[in-house]
């Protein structure tokens, strides 16, 4: 992600585009019902409303950030 925002703001003089990388467990949704065959304790089935909440709450912020969401609330 950081290597592709220099590349973004040195070769394409674009220093204004802002990244959001998402890395989440699994998520609770049509595509994935299933058991992920892991403790639930490393890796809990996530709400969609949760993960999307985050991806939200880190487009709004303005800043280049990672989006980690591991657990359900």
């Amino acid at each position: 992600m950081q290597g592709l925002q220099v590349e973004l703001a040195r070769r394409h003089k674009a220093p204004k585009v802002r990244l959001t990388n998402g890395i989440f467990n699994f998520i609770k949704s049509p595509l994935f019902k299933g058991d992920t065959g892991l403790p639930n304790f490393l890796a809990p089935l996530l709400h969609v409303e949760t993960v999307s909440e985050s991806i939200v709450d880190s487009l709004y912020s303005g800043v280049d950030q990672a989006v980690l969401v591991y657990r359900a609330e």
